[in-house]
């Protein structure tokens, strides 16, 4: 009885493995069969317009739990928001006086500028950043910008 199920097992172990190796076999060194439709029109369902439902949150009035009465809050208004512009003292304040360096063969001036830290070497009548440098000396110097001119001292 026991070779009987042996040989059956052995026999079902052939078969399964004589399938695999078919299988396999056809997959390497088989011919691929290429099905080409004739019915190269197709269809295609196109969609509708399709309306998207909206939905609105309404806030209850009561809790249904606790039974608190809740009151509607007011909508906040919109606020403007202003830029801030700078005022003419801070931007007098950000301009310091450096020095000055002197041309030795036509004696001209330069005269260095800090400005937001950035330094300039301008001469008179020259403009930078808006602001117009006038005029200068060793102890201060004039500058104007828009229509106010104001004298700044040499930074210590």
């Amino acid at each position: 009885m026991k070779n009987k199920k042996t040989y059956i097992l052995l026999i079902v172990v052939v078969i399964v493995w004589g399938f695999l190796l078919v299988k396999i076999y056809s997959a390497f060194f088989g011919e691929e069969e290429v099905v080409i439709s004739q019915n190269t029109k197709r269809e295609y369902n196109q969609k509708k317009d399709v309306l998207k439902e909206t939905l609105q949150v309404e806030y209850p009035e009561r809790d249904p739990f606790l039974g608190i009465i809740y009151k509607p809050k007011p909508e906040p208004k919109a606020v403007s928001v202003k830029q801030m512009r700078p005022t003419y003292d801070s931007i007098f304040n950000a301009i310091a006086y450096q020095g000055f360096l002197k041309n030795k063969k036509d004696s001209s001036h330069l005269y260095l500028i800090s400005y937001r830290q950035r330094s300039y070497v301008l001469r008179p009548k020259e403009v930078f950043e808006d602001i117009e440098f006038l005029k200068g000396s060793k102890e201060e110097i004039q500058v104007r910008y828009k229509t106010i001119t104001k004298t700044i001292d040499i930074a210590k």
